[in-house]
């Protein structure tokens, strides 16, 4: 996508009259395809943890992220080179012309965060029908999303989800996804997301066994 900031400046000033910046976005005709690094689909997680002297895991995560969709996977983080900068647009509102400006032009898949929380512009309340995604093809024509899910989040954290482990102390991980995406995002049809996790130990990437289970997976770690 073409992506802008977007102020309403009727004064001339560069700076947003109601002190508010939107996001503008458009879909681009003949795109190639972009790969994206991850996508906000939801999944639950339940992290336990059982000591080098202990004889039960325990929980470590709050059970309620144990569920689906309590959790929200990483947003993408490409960032496609190229557009340009956009004229401003005046709107008639009622007798009284609004101009809205355009700053800051960049690239964006539809599943950045940037993009995702873009749910309100007021070209778009204006205006639904010229600034709202084309009914037919779904290209974006201003409004950046119909949907925010929210930042990315694990066991109702910011990633990544940290903890300290003593030595011989064990860590399992278990993960499962949600079986579709949430609804307003810009999924195809049918489409359903892959699901990865990583494990680092003092910030250097460690190998683990993991173990398939149905729309996810599993593993444990022990600190040496």
């Amino acid at each position: 996508l073409n992506v802008w900031d977007m102020i309403e400046d009727n004064d001339n000033d560069l700076m947003p009259d109601d002190g508010i910046t939107y996001r503008f976005c458009e879909s681009i005709l003949g795109r190639p395809t972009t790969n994206v690094t991850s996508a906000p689909w939801t999944y639950g997680i339940r992290v336990s943890v059982l000591s080098a002297d202990g004889t039960t895991f325990e929980q470590i995560s709050p059970e309620s992220f144990a569920a689906v969709d309590a959790n929200v996977a990483n947003y993408d983080t490409t960032s496609p080179s190229g557009n340009s900068a956009r004229t401003s647009i005046d709107v008639n509102d009622g007798g009284t012309i609004r101009t809205f400006r355009f700053l800051n032009d960049r690239r964006a898949t539809t599943f950045s965060r940037d993009v995702v929380s873009g749910t309100a512009n007021p070209l778009y309340d204006l205006d639904p029908a010229t600034y709202g995604p084309d009914p037919v093809t779904g290209e974006l024509r201003g409004l950046c999303s119909q949907f925010d899910p929210g930042p990315a989040t694990a066991a109702g954290m910011e990633q990544p989800f940290t903890y300290e482990l003593g030595k011989g102390d064990t860590i399992r991980v278990e993960v499962i996804r949600a079986d579709a995406p949430l609804f307003g995002l810009p999924f195809a049809p049918g489409q359903i997301a892959d699901i990865f996790g990583a494990l680092a130990v003092d910030g250097t990437p460690v190998t683990v066994t993991t173990t398939s289970t149905d729309n996810g997976f599993a593993f444990n770690y022990t600190s040496r």
